[in-house]
């Protein structure tokens, strides 16, 4: 019963995270323009407050998203945030996807596919709605969408793995709790 109720809830969840990319996707280019504005200006206040950009974690993660990612043409903050927001909100999509897979039906391998393939099916729609709204529809963001999906993914795999790990040890050894 507690089992349905958890995958109940990551459905649920699933479902609400759709609907806020396809919010999202939906808005015409002035207005994505400025939510994308207004998260680069969070984020340079964030910066002046914690002064995040002066150490080197910053800048080899600066370094990965400009060079890596998006491959150096991208150059203006907020083109950055854009393609940075395709990818962390696929990349969402993709842990809550594999955990309501691995949580529904158990098996590892349909957690991955589950995974990666549904967000990209949902980045793909997602990039279709765009042409209802004046913007363009482009592979290369679906490419990033589906990387972000991947790359949750195996973030998940890897916890599940770890957790799992674990709990066999605590059985193992008879982990009981202290009353």
């Amino acid at each position: 019963m507690k089992k349905r109720y958890i995958t109940n809830f990551f459905l649920i969840l699933i479902l609400g995270w759709i609907g806020l990319i396809f919010y999202f996707s939906s808005q015409v280019p002035e207005v994505s323009h400025g939510q994308s504005g207004w998260a680069v200006q969070f984020f340079y206040k964030l910066n002046d407050w914690l002064d995040i950009r002066d150490n080197i974690l910053y800048e080899k993660i600066s370094y990965f998203i400009r060079q890596i990612l998006l491959q150096g043409r991208y150059e203006t903050p907020n083109a950055i945030m854009r393609k940075s927001a395709h990818f962390g909100i696929y990349m969402v999509l993709g842990m809550i996807s594999c955990l309501f897979s691995y949580l529904h039906g158990g098996r590892y391998i349909l957690a991955i596919m589950l995974g990666v393939s549904f967000p990209v099916l949902v980045a793909v729609l997602d990039e279709y709605n765009q042409k209802f709204t004046r913007r363009t529809s482009s592979l290369e963001d679906v490419i990033l969408d589906g990387a972000g999906a991947l790359v949750g993914t195996c973030l998940v795999l890897v916890l599940l793995v770890i957790w799992l790990g674990i709990m066999k040890l605590k059985t193992k050894y008879g982990y009981r709790k202290r009353k």
